[in-house]
């Protein structure tokens, strides 16, 4: 059964917002602690505030996606099969990309001294063994990361289809009740993402978008979920801390709950989407601006303060605008790349 065009536009939509998110959780500035405002502004709108959901909303959407229609557990090794292509060959390549490009960006005058480390030195420093891990494993791209706990996932989804099926939402809820403790089993696989994954595959197997949409995500859970959503990110940008275990992960869920319900009270409103409608040629580009991103972002914001300078009020506008811009220019190296060698495009980005 194949996800009706409603919610593949939703799911389309979400995932360009969310990998602005992501943008914004990489905007940090270190200049900024301590400051008065700006200090306030990152925390709020950050990875630990409003954009916490980014990324274990991408996991759920995982999850889903690659659970919907699935019956059996021997059809998750024909999917198995293809995320080869659109995860692995993508997680191999970038992981050479990104030292490529530090090794270009060393040498261009003026760029070099804005590089923080020598990522050659980093991953030459032990034998064979420990450089590939350095680079594919640890992996050298730190924003992969999620990449490569997806593919572990992904490699582990037969056994996983199994605890859905048998445990269904007592499952789901049962690893999300054990998630800050899971984020502690390892330095390698963080488990970061087990729970939000499980999550979207229950959603697939044991539910519907629909169901989601008009029942757990009803009008009083979303204003309950913004309400929650909203005060996490304003204690967490006053530096006030919650001493409950599950704080973290109940505001990631109502997060979710509300950027997803936000979603359907906008599109009910066609001139919002009359004006949103120039923005449509920038969606559909989320997985390479996640895997371009990164290290061109550390130089644009660098080019942000030696512009602007490190106070204040130049540090918010910063903080703000600098997501928006690496995004559009990702999205033009993107479109770029699709023009003139679309063949390696798609071979970059897993053909999608």
């Amino acid at each position: 059964m194949k996800i009706d065009s409603y919610n593949s536009q939703k799911l389309l939509v979400q995932s360009s917002v969310l990998i602005l998110l992501v943008l914004y959780i990489h905007s940090f500035y270190n200049e900024a602690v301590g400051t008065e405002y700006a200090s306030f502004v990152q925390l709020f709108m950050g990875g630990g505030g409003l954009a916490n959901i980014a990324v274990p909303m991408f996991f759920v959407f995982s999850g889903f996606l690659f659970y919907h229609g699935t019956q059996t557990a021997k059809e998750c090794f024909p999917k198995i099969r293809k995320r080869v292509h659109s995860l692995i060959i993508p997680y191999v390549l970038w992981n050479i990309i990104f030292v490529l490009w530090y090794v270009v960006l060393q040498n261009l005058p003026g760029i070099g001294g804005m590089i923080n480390s020598d990522i050659i030195a980093d991953i030459t420093k032990g034998n064979v063994l420990e450089n590939l891990n350095n680079i594919f494993v640890a992996p050298v791209a730190f924003q992969l990361w999620f990449l490569r706990d997806l593919i572990i996932m992904v490699l582990f989804s037969p056994l996983i289809y199994y605890w859905i099926k048998y445990t269904r939402w007592y499952g789901a809820l049962a690893i999300l009740l054990l998630h800050p403790w899971l984020m502690t089993l390892s330095k390698t696989f963080n488990q970061f993402g087990v729970a939000y994954f499980v999550l979207g595959g229950t959603i697939a197997m044991c539910s519907d978008l629909e169901y989601v949409t008009k029942r757990v995500c009803s009008t009083p859970v979303f204003i309950m979920s913004f309400v929650v959503w909203l005060v996490h990110a304003t204690l967490l940008a006053l530096q006030i801390q919650v001493a409950f275990c599950h704080w973290g992960v109940l505001s990631v869920l109502a997060g979710m709950i509300t950027t997803w319900k936000v979603y359907d009270f906008l599109a009910s409103k066609t001139q919002v989407i009359h004006v949103m409608s120039p923005l449509r040629p920038l969606l559909g580009y989320s997985f390479f601006v996640y895997l371009f991103h990164e290290p061109a972002f550390n130089i644009i914001k660098k080019i942000g303060v030696k512009a602007l300078g490190t106070g204040d009020i130049a540090l918010i506008v910063l903080f703000l605008i600098n997501p928006i811009i690496m995004y559009f220019i990702s999205v033009l190296v993107a479109k770029l790349l699709q023009k003139i060698m679309p063949k390696v495009y798609g071979v970059l980005v897993g053909g999608r």
